[in-house]
Protein backbone atom coordinates (compact mmCIF):
# COMPACT_ATOMS: atom_id res chain seq x y z
CA UNK A 1 0.00 0.00 0.00
CA UNK A 2 1.26 3.47 -0.87
CA UNK A 3 0.46 6.59 1.11
CA UNK A 4 -2.39 8.62 -0.39
CA UNK A 5 -0.47 11.80 0.44
CA UNK A 6 2.57 10.51 -1.42
CA UNK A 7 0.41 9.83 -4.48
CA UNK A 8 -0.99 13.36 -4.27
CA UNK A 9 2.53 14.72 -4.06
CA UNK A 10 3.56 12.79 -7.16
CA UNK A 11 0.53 14.15 -9.02
CA UNK A 12 1.38 17.70 -7.92
CA UNK A 13 4.95 17.36 -9.17
CA UNK A 14 3.70 16.12 -12.54
CA UNK A 15 1.13 18.88 -12.79
CA UNK A 16 3.36 21.86 -11.96
CA UNK A 17 5.66 23.43 -14.60
CA UNK A 18 9.34 22.56 -14.37
CA UNK A 19 12.23 25.01 -14.46
CA UNK A 20 14.19 24.45 -17.66
CA UNK A 21 17.15 26.52 -16.46
CA UNK A 22 17.01 27.05 -12.67
CA UNK A 23 18.48 30.48 -11.89
CA UNK A 24 17.85 33.09 -9.21
CA UNK A 25 19.07 36.67 -8.76
CA UNK A 26 21.15 36.94 -11.94
CA UNK A 27 21.79 39.84 -14.31
CA UNK A 28 22.57 39.44 -18.01
CA UNK A 29 23.10 35.70 -17.68
CA UNK A 30 21.69 33.74 -20.63
CA UNK A 31 22.23 30.07 -21.38
CA UNK A 32 23.21 29.06 -17.85
CA UNK A 33 21.73 26.62 -15.34
CA UNK A 34 21.85 26.27 -11.56
CA UNK A 35 23.34 29.76 -11.47
CA UNK A 36 22.66 32.14 -8.56
CA UNK A 37 23.41 35.80 -7.77
CA UNK A 38 25.71 36.23 -10.78
CA UNK A 39 26.30 38.85 -13.45
CA UNK A 40 27.37 38.79 -17.11
CA UNK A 41 27.94 35.05 -17.38
CA UNK A 42 27.62 32.61 -20.27
CA UNK A 43 27.36 28.82 -20.16
CA UNK A 44 28.06 28.53 -16.45
CA UNK A 45 26.57 25.67 -14.44
CA UNK A 46 26.21 24.93 -10.74
CA UNK A 47 27.77 28.25 -9.68
CA UNK A 48 27.09 31.20 -7.40
CA UNK A 49 28.32 34.80 -7.16
CA UNK A 50 30.16 34.86 -10.49
CA UNK A 51 30.86 37.97 -12.52
CA UNK A 52 31.98 38.21 -16.16
CA UNK A 53 32.70 34.48 -16.52
CA UNK A 54 32.47 31.96 -19.36
CA UNK A 55 32.30 28.16 -19.32
CA UNK A 56 32.57 27.78 -15.54
CA UNK A 57 31.08 24.97 -13.48
CA UNK A 58 30.73 24.14 -9.77
CA UNK A 59 32.48 27.36 -8.69
CA UNK A 60 31.81 30.23 -6.29
CA UNK A 61 32.79 33.91 -6.21
CA UNK A 62 34.99 34.02 -9.34
CA UNK A 63 35.45 36.96 -11.68
CA UNK A 64 36.70 37.57 -15.21
CA UNK A 65 37.54 33.90 -15.71
CA UNK A 66 36.85 31.12 -18.21
CA UNK A 67 36.97 27.33 -18.32
CA UNK A 68 37.16 26.86 -14.55
CA UNK A 69 35.87 23.96 -12.47
CA UNK A 70 35.52 23.55 -8.69
CA UNK A 71 37.13 26.93 -7.98
CA UNK A 72 36.36 29.80 -5.65
CA UNK A 73 37.33 33.40 -4.95
CA UNK A 74 39.57 33.57 -8.02
CA UNK A 75 40.03 36.20 -10.71
CA UNK A 76 41.46 36.38 -14.24
CA UNK A 77 42.06 32.62 -14.34
CA UNK A 78 41.72 30.23 -17.26
CA UNK A 79 41.46 26.50 -17.96
CA UNK A 80 42.05 25.40 -14.37
CA UNK A 81 40.57 23.15 -11.69
CA UNK A 82 40.36 23.53 -7.90
CA UNK A 83 41.65 27.07 -7.52
CA UNK A 84 41.17 28.94 -4.25
CA UNK A 85 41.95 32.64 -3.84
CA UNK A 86 44.00 32.76 -7.04
CA UNK A 87 44.75 35.53 -9.53
CA UNK A 88 45.97 35.22 -13.09
CA UNK A 89 46.54 31.46 -13.01
CA UNK A 90 46.36 29.37 -16.21
CA UNK A 91 46.30 25.64 -16.99
CA UNK A 92 46.67 24.73 -13.31
CA UNK A 93 45.15 22.51 -10.64
CA UNK A 94 44.96 22.56 -6.85
CA UNK A 95 46.34 26.04 -6.22
CA UNK A 96 45.66 28.08 -3.11
CA UNK A 97 46.47 31.76 -2.73
CA UNK A 98 48.63 31.85 -5.87
CA UNK A 99 49.07 34.47 -8.55
CA UNK A 100 50.50 34.46 -12.07
CA UNK A 101 51.18 30.73 -12.03
CA UNK A 102 50.96 28.65 -15.23
CA UNK A 103 50.88 24.87 -15.56
CA UNK A 104 51.26 24.43 -11.81
CA UNK A 105 49.82 21.80 -9.47
CA UNK A 106 49.45 21.55 -5.68
CA UNK A 107 51.03 24.94 -4.94
CA UNK A 108 50.24 27.26 -2.03
CA UNK A 109 51.17 30.91 -1.66
CA UNK A 110 53.23 31.01 -4.86
CA UNK A 111 53.79 33.86 -7.32
CA UNK A 112 55.24 33.76 -10.83
CA UNK A 113 55.81 30.03 -11.10
CA UNK A 114 55.64 27.90 -14.25
CA UNK A 115 55.33 24.15 -14.66
CA UNK A 116 55.90 23.49 -10.96
CA UNK A 117 54.46 20.97 -8.52
CA UNK A 118 54.15 20.91 -4.72
CA UNK A 119 55.67 24.32 -4.02
CA UNK A 120 54.98 26.41 -0.92
CA UNK A 121 55.46 30.18 -0.84
CA UNK A 122 57.89 30.25 -3.77
CA UNK A 123 58.57 32.82 -6.46
CA UNK A 124 60.26 32.64 -9.88
CA UNK A 125 60.35 28.84 -10.17
CA UNK A 126 60.45 27.06 -13.53
CA UNK A 127 59.78 23.31 -13.40
CA UNK A 128 60.55 23.40 -9.67
CA UNK A 129 63.93 25.09 -10.19
CA UNK A 130 64.57 28.58 -8.75
CA UNK A 131 65.67 31.33 -11.13
CA UNK A 132 66.49 35.00 -10.94
CA UNK A 133 63.64 37.32 -11.82
CA UNK A 134 65.19 38.26 -15.15
CA UNK A 135 66.01 34.69 -16.15
CA UNK A 136 62.57 33.48 -15.12
CA UNK A 137 60.65 35.94 -17.29
CA UNK A 138 62.95 35.38 -20.27
CA UNK A 139 62.49 31.61 -20.22
CA UNK A 140 58.77 31.71 -19.44
CA UNK A 141 58.21 34.21 -22.27
CA UNK A 142 59.60 31.61 -24.68
CA UNK A 143 57.19 28.93 -23.45
CA UNK A 144 54.16 31.25 -23.47
CA UNK A 145 54.98 32.47 -26.98
CA UNK A 146 55.19 28.92 -28.33
CA UNK A 147 52.27 27.27 -26.54
CA UNK A 148 50.64 26.44 -29.87
CA UNK A 149 53.69 24.48 -30.96
CA UNK A 150 52.77 20.79 -30.36
CA UNK A 151 56.33 19.85 -29.47
CA UNK A 152 56.70 22.67 -26.92
CA UNK A 153 53.34 21.88 -25.38
CA UNK A 154 54.22 18.18 -25.17
CA UNK A 155 57.54 19.04 -23.55
CA UNK A 156 55.80 21.12 -20.88
CA UNK A 157 53.29 18.40 -20.10
CA UNK A 158 55.92 15.66 -19.93
CA UNK A 159 58.03 17.67 -17.48
CA UNK A 160 55.00 18.35 -15.28
CA UNK A 161 53.97 14.68 -15.23
CA UNK A 162 57.51 13.72 -14.28
CA UNK A 163 57.43 16.16 -11.36
CA UNK A 164 54.05 14.86 -10.21
CA UNK A 165 55.38 11.30 -10.06
CA UNK A 166 58.22 12.22 -7.72
CA UNK A 167 56.51 14.88 -5.61
CA UNK A 168 54.62 13.75 -2.46
CA UNK A 169 50.90 14.53 -2.50
CA UNK A 170 48.81 15.55 0.51
CA UNK A 171 46.07 13.18 1.63
CA UNK A 172 43.68 16.17 1.82
CA UNK A 173 43.77 19.61 0.27
CA UNK A 174 42.64 22.58 2.28
CA UNK A 175 43.72 25.28 4.72
CA UNK A 176 42.38 26.83 7.89
CA UNK A 177 40.46 23.74 9.00
CA UNK A 178 39.90 22.22 12.44
CA UNK A 179 38.69 18.65 12.98
CA UNK A 180 37.70 18.13 9.34
CA UNK A 181 37.80 15.16 6.96
CA UNK A 182 37.22 15.23 3.20
CA UNK A 183 39.03 17.07 0.40
CA UNK A 184 39.28 20.58 -1.00
CA UNK A 185 37.97 22.09 2.24
CA UNK A 186 38.75 25.60 3.44
CA UNK A 187 38.24 27.42 6.74
CA UNK A 188 35.80 24.88 8.19
CA UNK A 189 35.46 23.17 11.56
CA UNK A 190 33.98 19.97 13.02
CA UNK A 191 32.96 18.50 9.67
CA UNK A 192 32.98 14.91 8.40
CA UNK A 193 33.47 13.88 4.78
CA UNK A 194 32.85 17.23 3.10
CA UNK A 195 34.19 18.07 -0.35
CA UNK A 196 34.67 21.30 -2.31
CA UNK A 197 33.43 23.24 0.68
CA UNK A 198 34.40 26.38 2.56
CA UNK A 199 33.45 28.20 5.75
CA UNK A 200 31.25 25.36 7.04
CA UNK A 201 30.71 24.39 10.65
CA UNK A 202 29.40 21.18 12.24
CA UNK A 203 28.40 19.62 8.93
CA UNK A 204 28.58 16.08 7.57
CA UNK A 205 28.60 14.60 4.06
CA UNK A 206 28.59 17.79 2.01
CA UNK A 207 29.70 17.91 -1.58
CA UNK A 208 30.11 20.27 -4.53
CA UNK A 209 29.80 24.04 -4.16
CA UNK A 210 28.85 24.27 -0.50
CA UNK A 211 29.88 27.18 1.69
CA UNK A 212 28.88 29.05 4.83
CA UNK A 213 26.65 26.21 6.04
CA UNK A 214 26.10 25.23 9.66
CA UNK A 215 24.71 22.04 11.21
CA UNK A 216 23.78 20.49 7.85
CA UNK A 217 23.93 16.88 6.64
CA UNK A 218 23.80 15.44 3.11
CA UNK A 219 23.54 18.70 1.17
CA UNK A 220 24.92 19.72 -2.23
CA UNK A 221 25.20 23.06 -4.03
CA UNK A 222 23.98 24.82 -0.91
CA UNK A 223 25.17 28.14 0.51
CA UNK A 224 24.50 29.88 3.84
CA UNK A 225 21.99 27.38 5.20
CA UNK A 226 21.51 25.96 8.68
CA UNK A 227 19.93 22.81 10.10
CA UNK A 228 19.18 21.37 6.66
CA UNK A 229 19.17 17.71 5.60
CA UNK A 230 19.25 15.93 2.23
CA UNK A 231 18.93 19.02 0.01
CA UNK A 232 20.22 20.23 -3.35
CA UNK A 233 20.41 23.95 -4.19
CA UNK A 234 18.79 25.03 -0.96
CA UNK A 235 20.56 28.34 -0.31
CA UNK A 236 19.90 30.68 2.62
CA UNK A 237 17.48 28.27 4.26
CA UNK A 238 16.84 27.18 7.84
CA UNK A 239 15.56 23.83 9.12
CA UNK A 240 14.60 22.47 5.71
CA UNK A 241 14.65 18.81 4.71
CA UNK A 242 14.41 16.92 1.41
CA UNK A 243 14.37 20.07 -0.72
CA UNK A 244 15.35 20.70 -4.34
CA UNK A 245 16.06 24.12 -5.89
CA UNK A 246 14.41 25.94 -3.01
CA UNK A 247 15.98 29.21 -1.86
CA UNK A 248 15.37 31.32 1.23
CA UNK A 249 12.96 28.96 2.98
CA UNK A 250 12.38 28.17 6.63
CA UNK A 251 10.86 25.13 8.38
CA UNK A 252 9.87 23.39 5.14
CA UNK A 253 9.95 19.72 4.10
CA UNK A 254 9.62 18.02 0.71
CA UNK A 255 9.44 21.19 -1.39
CA UNK A 256 10.58 21.86 -4.96
CA UNK A 257 11.12 25.23 -6.69
CA UNK A 258 9.91 27.14 -3.62
CA UNK A 259 11.26 30.54 -2.68
CA UNK A 260 10.96 32.57 0.53
CA UNK A 261 8.42 30.20 2.10
CA UNK A 262 7.84 29.23 5.71
CA UNK A 263 6.13 26.15 7.13
CA UNK A 264 5.35 24.49 3.82
CA UNK A 265 5.06 20.72 3.32
CA UNK A 266 5.03 18.79 0.05
CA UNK A 267 4.76 21.95 -2.06
CA UNK A 268 5.89 22.87 -5.56
CA UNK A 269 6.50 26.29 -7.19
CA UNK A 270 5.42 28.48 -4.27
CA UNK A 271 6.81 31.91 -3.48
CA UNK A 272 6.38 33.95 -0.30
CA UNK A 273 3.85 31.52 1.22
CA UNK A 274 3.22 30.25 4.74
CA UNK A 275 1.39 27.20 6.10
CA UNK A 276 0.77 25.38 2.84
CA UNK A 277 0.40 21.63 2.30
CA UNK A 278 0.32 20.22 -1.23
CA UNK A 279 0.06 23.86 -2.39
CA UNK A 280 -3.14 24.43 -0.38
CA UNK A 281 -3.29 27.09 2.39
CA UNK A 282 -4.07 26.19 6.02
CA UNK A 283 -4.43 28.09 9.25
CA UNK A 284 -1.41 27.77 11.52
CA UNK A 285 -3.16 25.39 13.92
CA UNK A 286 -4.62 23.24 11.14
CA UNK A 287 -1.27 23.17 9.35
CA UNK A 288 0.61 21.61 12.26
CA UNK A 289 -2.21 19.15 12.91
CA UNK A 290 -2.33 18.07 9.24
CA UNK A 291 1.45 17.74 8.95
CA UNK A 292 1.48 15.50 12.01
CA UNK A 293 -1.23 13.35 10.39
CA UNK A 294 0.71 13.08 7.11
CA UNK A 295 3.95 12.22 8.88
CA UNK A 296 2.19 9.49 10.85
CA UNK A 297 0.87 7.92 7.64
CA UNK A 298 4.25 8.19 5.92
CA UNK A 299 5.92 6.50 8.89
CA UNK A 300 3.35 3.71 8.83
CA UNK A 301 4.13 3.10 5.15
CA UNK A 302 7.90 3.28 5.75
CA UNK A 303 8.23 6.43 3.65
CA UNK A 304 9.02 9.11 6.21
CA UNK A 305 12.74 9.78 6.26
CA UNK A 306 13.11 8.75 2.62
CA UNK A 307 13.62 11.35 -0.07
CA UNK A 308 10.16 11.43 -1.61
CA UNK A 309 11.38 13.77 -4.36
CA UNK A 310 13.48 10.94 -5.76
CA UNK A 311 10.93 8.22 -5.06
CA UNK A 312 8.26 10.20 -6.91
CA UNK A 313 10.32 9.90 -10.11
CA UNK A 314 10.36 6.11 -10.01
CA UNK A 315 7.96 4.19 -12.21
Amino acid sequence: MTSNYFEQFKALILREPKHALPMIGNENCDYNSFLYESKNCYLCFGCSFLEDCLYVNESVSCRDSADLSFSQKSELCYDSVDLNHCYGCYFSQDLDNCSDCWFCSDCIGCTDCFGSVGLRRKKYYLFNEPLSQKSYFEKVAFYKKNLNDPQIRRDIEEKIEGLKLKTPRPHMRGVGNENVSGDHVFHSSNCTQIFDASDCQDCHYLGIETSKNKDCIDVNRTIASELCYDTISCDRSYNCNWMFIAVGNRDCDYCIFCEQCEHCFMCVNLKHKKFHILNEPYSEADYHKKVAEIKKELKREGLYGENLLYLSQEA
